[in-house]
């Protein structure tokens, strides 16, 4: 009840940090919308026909085309402007599930994927954007983003249980227009987030930039990933992970014919921990190193998947879940904390970082589904759990091993 009391009577905060919790309502409610539909995704497909795999290669489809939507954006984009990409990203989710519902054969299917993919970019250029502009000495980026993806957490808390309940449970009740409701709700906190923000941020019209080498390009974005390459692999490997969650535990029902809610409790767990965990970030953080954390902290989340694969129990599998999940949300932040550390160092190369950062993104999100899909088919929903817990947890160890404790981004001109 204190937390709850704490989200909707904040204590007196400054401007930025009301700003901060506006704008996390409504990515709330953003996110429960696009976390039902998430859900519903891989059950809408598999319900028409297709398998695991063809589900797997459908759903990854959608990050294939965000890859391409990252190289577009990050020429077009110069200094993103969160207000506007917000706004569109609203406009474009009101698509994706018209053209979800109404898919008829592949080709739909695949142009639905797309419109995901898409506002799924403009998030991550939106948040980084936002987070970058609205820190304060009082508000560090590590718990800015702790704060957002508590919010996260609490939707992504909440969509499962909806959509597995209202929709899945009671599927002539509700249809896939249902979760538009929580949309629109997110929209009137986008005109809050307007309302609220400097006057600076709402006529800044240098969005665009003008054309540059492709030699150029191709050099700078060269000498960044160079510097970056560790943690945009880690990246990928915690997109992976999330990506497998998302595609194949929704279907996690079938296995416990005698547990009908059970992948809805199963997601639900994943989400749960970052109520919790969300406010000692920056204490764990600034103790221990973000980057450190995030690898630490990864590689014990992976490890309590392992013997998911050796057990019949749902309600042994679910703690083994939820303690995962506890270390996946010190995670999250706490990565997302570095690179918009990186962000910030430099306006010069800010879109080619955002641009890297939505492209791991991208690939975890085109490996996972695949991975995910083609497991489950050969070995099932659990040893697939099993199968990526160990392939990460080696991993970790390579990226500790490997990882420079301090980065800093910069690259010579004649790089």
């Amino acid at each position: 009840m204190l937390l709850i009391s704490r989200l909707l009577h904040p204590p007196v905060m400054s401007p930025t940090k009301k700003l901060l919790y506006m704008t996390s309502w409504m990515i709330f409610f953003w996110t429960v919308f696009d976390g039902i539909l998430s859900y519903l995704v891989p059950i809408l497909i598999t319900q028409r026909g297709y398998t695991n795999t063809q589900m797997g290669l459908i759903f990854s489809f959608s990050s294939f085309a965000g890859m391409i939507f990252d190289f577009i954006l990050s020429n077009v984009l110069r200094l993103t402007n969160y207000l506007k990409t917000f706004l569109l990203i609203l406009i474009i989710s009101f698509i994706f599930p018209i053209v979800l519902w109404s898919a008829s054969n592949l080709a739909v299917y695949l142009l639905a994927m797309a419109i995901w993919g898409l506002y799924y970019d403009l998030y991550t250029f939106a948040s980084y954007d936002f987070v970058s502009r609205n820190s304060d000495e009082n508000l560090s980026h590590s718990n800015s983003f702790g704060i957002i993806e508590l919010f996260r957490s609490m939707a992504g808390l909440a969509a499962p249980l909806i959509a597995s309940y209202f929709i899945v449970g009671r599927l002539g009740l509700f249809n896939i227009y249902f979760p538009l409701i929580f949309l629109a709700i997110g929209m009137i906190f986008y005109i809050l987030v307007y309302y609220f923000s400097p006057l600076s941020h709402r006529i800044d019209n240098s969005c665009y930039a003008p054309k540059r080498k492709l030699i150029t390009q191709i050099k700078q974005w060269k000498g960044i990933g160079k510097i970056l390459l560790p943690v945009l692999f880690f990246n990928v490997t915690l997109f992976i992970f999330d990506a497998t969650f998302w595609t194949i535990g929704p279907l996690f029902t079938d296995s416990f014919t005698n547990f009908p809610y059970f992948s809805g409790v199963f997601m639900t767990l994943y989400n749960l921990p970052s109520l919790f965990t969300v406010w000692k970030i920056s204490a764990i953080t600034n103790h221990f190193g973000k980057k450190r954390t995030a690898l630490v902290a990864f590689m014990l989340a992976n490890a309590f998947l392992i013997p998911i694969g050796y057990s019949s129990s749902p309600i042994f599998i679910l703690f083994l879940v939820f303690c995962s999940a506890i270390f996946v949300s010190i995670t999250w932040p706490a990565i997302e904390g570095a690179i918009a550390d990186y962000v910030s160092e430099t306006n010069t190369y800010r879109p080619i970082i955002e641009a890297m950062s939505d492209l791991t993104t991208n690939i975890g999100y085109i490996i996972g589904p695949i991975f995910a899909g083609i497991l489950s088919d050969k070995i099932g929903i659990n040893l697939s759990f099993t199968t990526l817990g160990i392939v990460n947890v080696i991993i970790i160890v390579v990226l500790l091993l490997v990882t420079p404790k301090h980065i800093r981004v910069h690259i010579s001109q004649t790089d």
